[in-house]
């Protein structure tokens, strides 16, 4: 697993995650592929994280182990990037399963030219925000019956 907390600007390119039954790559406080921002509204705008950019990575078998499974969860953390990613089969043992998940009133994100299927719920899933724009993505097969662990 790779965390990083308290950063700003960072680009993941080209990156798979397979197989892992927590969170591959976490931003801010640490089930499924990548966390970012923080549960909370972080009161130190230095120790923000924000502006983070996923593109061109796969995502794949992820959760199991969690009972809120996510491909990409975005919390408080404003400015961030996520395209042209491929997300699949995000399953987990309880709730969840989402393939993208913007949460906590996340602001200002973009999602754009992903492909994100077979996961356990909805492939996107925005609980409240302001200001996010989804476009171009292809989101198919939610809740489709399947082995997780294949």
């Amino acid at each position: 697993m790779i965390r990083v907390t308290n950063s700003q600007r960072i680009i993941f390119q080209s990156c798979t995650v397979r197989n892992t039954g927590n969170w591959a790559l976490s931003f801010g406080p640490g089930a499924g592929g990548v966390r970012i921002g923080e549960q909370g509204v972080q009161k130190t705008p230095a120790l923000l994280t924000e502006r983070i950019t996923l593109t061109d990575c796969l995502l794949a078998h992820g959760g199991r182990l969690r009972p809120a499974a996510v491909g990409v969860w975005i919390g408080h953390s404003p400015g961030n990037k996520i395209h042209n990613n491929k997300i699949h089969r995000i399953y987990s043992f309880d709730y969840g399963g989402w393939g993208i998940y913007f949460d906590k009133g996340s602001t200002g994100i973009i999602a754009e030219n992903n492909l994100v299927y077979r996961t356990k719920s909805a492939p996107f899933h925005q609980h409240y925000g302001k200001e996010n724009i989804v476009r171009n993505n292809i989101l198919v097969q939610p809740g489709i019956n399947f082995l997780p662990l294949h």
